[in-house]
């Protein structure tokens, strides 16, 4: 991939890394439950969703699902502002937007959206507080 190449993959994944939590809130159901997620989109929440430190087996972070979903929804649109390659598809890019929270560790392009991520949001925010937030949604999807 040559330099201008991902450059733009880096730049289109990092503006659109947070557009799941617009997805998320207008679905106000949880995983589980969503009629907007494909059960491809679910089965990926191990890989993009970090584990909550505090209860083992519980993710966070879960607007990353619907950021990914936003990617197979405007599949056919984001093909065109790709610059055509053998190796850029949608998919690695959605790849890499959705998994700004859980980057595999040695993959530069993961790491650049992540420290972006929390630089743009002062890094003040607690895993603790993602953690408590994620909770509660899933709680109210009860009620």
């Amino acid at each position: 991939m040559n330099n201008d190449i991902t450059r733009q993959t880096i730049y289109l994944g990092a503006l659109l890394h947070d557009i799941g939590k617009f997805y998320q809130r207008a679905d106000e159901v949880s995983v589980v439950k969503s009629k907007y997620l494909i059960q491809e989109i679910k089965n990926l929440e191990d890989i993009f969703c970090p584990e909550d430190y505090k209860i083992k087996g519980k993710r966070t972070h879960k607007h990353v699902l619907w950021t990914a979903q936003f990617f197979k929804d405007m599949e056919q649109h984001l093909k065109g502002l790709i610059i055509k390659d053998n190796q850029t598809t949608v998919d690695s890019i959605m790849r890499l937007a959705a998994i700004h929270h859980n980057p595999s560790g040695n993959i530069i392009n993961e790491l650049i959206i992540q420290k972006a991520d929390h630089y743009s949001s002062g890094a003040d925010r607690s895993k603790l507080d993602e953690a408590w937030k994620d909770a509660e949604e899933e709680t109210n999807c009860f009620f």
